[in-house]
């Protein structure tokens, strides 16, 4: 990767970060019905002991403010690194969930890396093909096999990057 390109998928890991700040401060009177502690007691291959094992082998932390969006990272495959948190938010966009702060992320990131709007497309395309996620109840599927509840929704999945750097 070049120097420059570097340099500006680093501005896009600090927007991100500072993104996820702002959305738990926003989301701050959220009601939260789960802990850390409860993810890992939940049954093996449910949607909360897969984001439990997800969160802890990518060494972040556990925010109750944020688990609706974490579960949709379960639930489609995506991993919660920046590339895939930009792909998420594309599939999302073109499944027609128009959160305005999340759209705001999106085109903000992609100023600094238009070269990856090939890959958004894809995410995009395959968000507008799929199921509206709306109609998934993750929330209240936490505790559901994640193939079982896939299956039942029939959604197709996106290809895993062959990096995350």
């Amino acid at each position: 990767m070049s120097t420059q390109l570097n340099l500006r998928w680093k501005i896009v890991y600090h927007f991100s970060d500072i993104c996820t700040r702002m959305n738990a401060l926003l989301l701050k009177k959220r009601p939260h019905h789960y802990q850390a502690s409860d993810l890992n007691t939940m049954p093996k291959n449910s949607m909360g002991a897969l984001l439990s094992s997800t969160i802890e082998q990518q060494g972040l932390d556990f925010q109750e403010k944020l688990l609706r969006h974490d579960l949709k990272h379960v639930f489609l495959g995506y991993s919660m690194h920046v590339k895939d948190e930009l792909r998420l938010h594309s599939f999302l966009l073109g499944n027609r969930n128009y959160n305005p702060l999340a759209i705001i992320y999106l085109f903000t990131s992609v100023l600094f890396v238009p070269d990856y709007i090939p890959q958004l497309r894809q995410d995009f395309l395959l968000g507008k093909s799929n199921p509206n996620l709306k109609d998934v109840e993750l929330l209240q599927s936490i505790r559901m096999n994640l193939n079982t509840l896939r299956e039942a929704h029939q959604f197709q999945l996106p290809e895993p990057l062959n990096t995350h750097s």
